[in-house]
């Protein structure tokens, strides 16, 4: 199914360094669209001067001068400006395994999963006043400046400033503490795997105990450990994952709304109208209009 609508190719590696960044400029009074998709990348978007609205799965996020938006990886997102001043941005896309440095795994991928996990209490927006505290603004303008320089050791330097802003976004949002981190560590790559089979299996029937078997968990603990990371019952977990697919065939295709349905394992066409209203506050046909309208 997902090869009927635009999923964005990961970053080029020609330069040998998986990052990608540039600066966006647009002039007075422009406007400018930048249509639904995803990719498996982390997209960052630093707004140096003008005012920016994102759709996020759906949800509707206001970020302007000084402002950070992340965009985490198979995240459904769209930009959308009308440009009465100037306006620009700088945008860094990067693999998600750069967040992979040496060391225990499991100290490795704790960084890595927050970023893989679109959940609803996630923050989108990190403002300015808060990113002050940890200099985004100087380790951003500096990734960018070794990015277009391409002098000695800019690799090195590029990763580093990216992994001081990713620290920061870590940090504000305060999702991933050090109680979850600590209960949960020595089982990460399991609760990797379970996210990873959840991604490829959401259209089907699945269940937690199909997916706590293919942990080696028992049905309680894997309970317990997935409530504690994702805040939400996997009942709760699985239907933000089809309706995150449902948005995104919605936005980027005439799909029917029953085949939409159907592709993304709901039960009937109704139930998903029922949920779709339910948790985005509008019809899906009413978001198609929005979002292909946009």
């Amino acid at each position: 199914m997902s090869n009927e609508y635009f999923i964005e190719d990961s970053v080029n590696t020609e330069r040998g360094i998986p990052f990608k960044l540039c600066l966006q400029h647009f002039e007075k009074k422009k406007q400018f669209t930048i249509m639904a998709h995803m990719h498996n990348d982390i997209e960052l978007l630093y707004v140096l001067k003008g005012d920016f609205v994102a759709y996020l799965n759906g949800a509707r996020h206001e970020f302007s001068n000084g402002d950070l938006l992340v965009i985490n990886s198979c995240e459904v997102h769209a930009i959308f400006s009308d440009n009465f001043d100037e306006s620009e941005y700088i945008m860094c896309r990067f693999e998600l395994g750069n967040l992979r440095m040496s060391g225990h795994k499991s100290d490795i991928n704790k960084y890595v999963l927050p970023f893989m996990i679109n959940l609803p209490f996630q923050p989108k927006i990190f403002k300015r006043a808060d990113l002050e505290k940890y200099d985004v603004h100087k380790c951003i303008i500096e990734a960018l400046d070794e990015y277009n320089s391409e002098r000695f050791g800019y690799e090195l330097a590029v990763k580093a400033n990216i992994l001081k802003v990713l620290v920061a976004v870590l940090r504000i949002r305060g999702l991933w503490d050090s109680e979850n981190s600590d209960l949960f560590s020595n089982r990460i790559n399991d609760i990797t795997k379970a996210f990873e089979y959840i991604d490829k299996n959401f259209a089907s029937n699945i269940t937690m105990e199909n997916v706590a078997d293919r942990c080696l968990m028992s049905y309680s603990y894997f309970s317990r450990m997935f409530k504690g990371i994702t805040k939400l019952n996997f009942s709760q977990y699985l239907l933000s994952v089809r309706l995150r697919e449902a948005e995104y065939i919605l936005a980027t295709t005439d799909m029917p709304i029953t085949e939409v349905a159907f592709g993304c394992g709901f039960s009937s066409s109704s139930y998903f109208v029922s949920k779709f209203r339910e948790q985005k506050g509008i019809t899906p046909k009413q978001y198609r209009n929005m979002m292909q309208k946009k």
